[in-house]
């Protein structure tokens, strides 16, 4: 649940807010006396004025790229879009076209505007290129398609209609370069104005319900994963912040009365897209200790510079967990050739050392399948198979033996920020009956305490459940104050727990396969956690407002 304030109200009522994907600016539309005017202000509604425009204008979209606004100028039986340059202010006609124009928005690259035209009964998805004035389809085929809406990379859009419908408006997701939108809603009553988050993972809408109208936000797979606490008469059109932390809204105290402008954090973090369609997978993450990211991906170790691009370190069998080792280098786990679901029992894992210049040198073998790594005060490695129970310990000469057969199935790996525990993911719950090959389709949502005395282990403790069943615990990492942050591949959500108050809280959701988890360090973002996901290879940042336990060398 989330809980709104008032941003603005002001005589007339408010509507269709509009954040610019950068500066925060807001923009909106406003009906008093019988005319339209759009206002644009700053992200907190300060040093608000009004353009300076000769006609009727509704519906701002800002342009991503500059400090530009597209306006929808209505007409007897036409309809004219118009660019605005708001400080300042000039403007241009684009288009105009019979009939009407609803719901204008950028294309994130700012050179085409996205609207819905209307001829009658007939409404259809346009885009209208600028540069060369051409208008043309976006989807298959037409329908009743309105409010369109791009995250902030341009990889979805969403929008609402009735093309699979009579009666309900459910809202539709394109992914990519698809021309064929999924069905994201699909329940009896209204689904309308979508907006996606900045990174493309959450949906916010609108939805009519036999208790009034409902703000929600759903992520892309159409799970819910927070709700307005409010009873408005009337609420509609949300917005996105700039920095994906929050909604702006529209919302009358009861229907008739007049609208204004609310905001509402949200108690999801959207996460910035560092990386996305590079990589087939990704699972592997760390830093090493001059501050240097290198994630796993495609077979490979890979160093990502804070600017996104990657340079390519070395090749191997697979791709699993990091750890930061000596001065300047990493340590790798490699699953080798063999993997225990489809081969059964086997020997040929791997840790590897890697340089940041890519020359390797073999550390351990002898581990089935090795996932995650974290280091001791000693400088012995602890290493998990999470196809079995073992965490293994590598000794300084490269000597392997069982650190602990307590905790089935473990994968994540991290220490408490006093050495006093190791936190363990438990992946699964149970193994597969079958013989190999086999998948392991059993998730758990444990996640354990190892206390350690003089290095030792002592007896596993649960720390914490995530909710709901199977969800899949796998990365972890500790923030400076003991704070665990625990990924949950299956299903797709970050979780944090902190054992001095047992508080746990869902800090995301709707990002299936969420990985290895590493705080930032040097040049990147200190108080953010870097995260993998393997659907898709990608590379995102979670502003946690905290900075990660001090890495051991």
């Amino acid at each position: 649940m989330f809980t709104p304030s008032l941003l603005l109200a002001v005589d007339g009522s408010l509507r269709a807010p509009a954040i610019h994907p950068v500066t925060g600016r807001l923009a909106f539309e406003r009906f008093h006396e019988g005319r339209w005017t759009v206002g644009v202000a700053d992200e907190d509604a300060r040093n608000l004025r009004w353009l300076p425009l000769s006609s009727n204008a509704r519906m701002p979209a800002w342009n991503p790229r500059t400090d530009e606004l597209v306006l929808v100028v209505p007409g007897p039986d036409f309809a004219e879009l118009v660019i605005v340059v708001s400080a300042p202010p000039e403007q241009r006609r684009v288009l105009r076209v019979p009939g009407e124009i609803l719901h204008p928005t950028w294309t994130p690259d700012g050179s085409s505007v996205l609207f819905t035209h209307r001829v009658g009964d007939q409404l259809a998805l346009r885009t209208l290129d600028l540069a060369s004035g051409l208008v043309s389809p976006i989807l298959d085929r037409d329908g009743r398609d309105l409010w369109p809406r791009w995250d902030a990379r341009g990889r979805r859009l969403v929008f609402f209609s009735r093309r699979d419908t009579v009666d309900d408006d459910e809202v539709y997701i394109l992914d990519g370069t698809e021309r064929v939108p999924r069905r994201l809603t699909n329940r009896a009553g209204h689904d309308f104005v979508p907006a996606i988050s900045p990174s493309g993972t959450y949906v916010a809408l609108v939805s009519a319900t036999a208790e009034g109208p409902q703000l929600r936000v759903l992520d892309a797979q159409g799970t819910e994963a927070a709700r307005l606490d409010a009873n408005f008469g009337r609420v509609t059109e949300p917005a996105w912040r700039h920095d994906g932390r929050g909604l702006v809204f529209a919302a009358a105290s009861r229907p008739g009365a007049p609208y204004s402008l609310y905001s509402a954090r949200l108690p999801l973090i959207d996460p910035e897209v560092i990386i996305e369609g590079r990589f087939s997978g990704a699972e592997g993450l760390s830093f090493n200790h001059e501050g240097r990211l290198f994630i796993a991906a495609d077979r490979a170790v890979w160093e990502v510079a804070r600017d996104g691009s990657t340079r390519r370190v070395a090749g191997f069998a697979s791709n699993l967990g990091l750890a930061p080792d000596g001065a300047r280098d990493i340590v790798m786990a490699d699953f080798g050739p063999l993997v225990r679901p489809q081969a059964g029992p086997n020997r040929d894992g791997v840790i590897w050392r890697v340089t940041p210049e890519g020359a390797t040198t073999r550390v351990a073998e002898g581990i089935g399948d090795p996932n995650a790594i974290v280091k001791l005060p000693n400088g012995h490695l602890l290493v998990s198979d999470d196809f079995v129970r073992e965490i293994y310990e590598i000794d300084l000469t490269g000597a392997v033996r069982v650190f602990s057969d307590k905790i089935p199935f473990p994968n994540g790996l991290a220490l408490s920020p006093d050495g006093s525990a190791l936190y363990v993911a438990q992946l699964f719950r149970s193994a597969p009956t079958a013989p190999p090959p086999a998948r392991y389709e059993d998730f758990s949502n444990i996640v354990w305490r190892l206390p350690l005395v003089n290095g030792r282990p002592g007896d596993p403790q649960e720390l914490f459940r995530t909710a709901g069943e199977g969800t899949g615990p796998d990365g972890v990492a500790v923030d400076e104050t003991g704070r665990v942050y625990v990924s949950a591949a299956r299903v797709g959500e970050l979780w944090r727990f902190d054992p001095r108050t047992n508080r746990r809280e869902r800090l995301a959701a709707g990002l299936p396969g969420l990985a290895s988890l590493a705080f930032g360090q040097g040049p990147f973002e200190r108080e953010s956690l870097y995260a993998t996901q393997i659907r898709g290879g990608r590379l995102l940042r979670f502003s946690v407002g905290a900075r990660g336990a001090p890495l051991l060398e």
